[in-house]
């Protein structure tokens, strides 16, 4: 299935339909905003773990701009005044449910990856979207997306494989 953010459903809403209680989630991404947390909260609240890769890298200062700033698009969060409040309990959140590792050769993964694992019932979702509002389909954006849903069990542990590869690849 297709999922562009426009059309033809949201990334965001996919991945609120399939986290559930104890889920562990793996993700390949290029952002992280606190944003994207705070439109995930509830569902992101339950989850057992979250191993997050990051393909840009994490310590430059425009990265931690994007944390907290958002992209472009975000702007309507920044109006609203809730960063500090957000940001608190992403840290928080972070701090409990999050382990992170960067990928050293910026541009070496061209893709976004987002896995969940429900005890062995699979669900993943590959292609252009990063973890922000805008990449979950929440904030209207001249951004074209392209991402696959696939369930079935054989891919979706390919899918997890090529992450756990990456993941432990120093």
């Amino acid at each position: 299935m297709i999922i562009d953010n426009k059309k033809n459903g949201k990334v965001g809403d996919v991945l609120k339909q399939n986290i559930s209680n104890n889920s562990k989630l793996s993700i390949i991404s290029g952002y992280f905003t606190i944003y994207a947390f705070a439109e995930l909260k509830k569902e992101l609240s339950k989850i057992k773990e979250l191993r997050l890769l990051f393909t840009a890298p994490i310590f430059k200062n425009h990265y931690i701009n994007n944390f907290l700033s958002g992209e472009s698009e975000e702007i309507k969060f920044k109006n609203q005044l809730q960063q500090v409040k957000i940001a608190r309990e992403c840290a928080t959140w972070i701090k409990e449910k999050v382990k992170t590792q960067e990928v050293k050769n910026q541009g070496t993964i061209p893709f976004n990856l987002y896995h969940i694992d429900n005890n062995g019932e699979n669900t993943a979702i590959q292609g252009s979207s990063n973890f922000s509002s805008v990449g979950l389909g929440y904030t209207n954006s001249n951004t074209f997306a392209m991402n696959t849903l696939v369930k079935d069990s054989e891919t979706t542990k390919g899918f997890l494989s090529t992450f756990d590869e990456i993941w432990n690849n120093k």
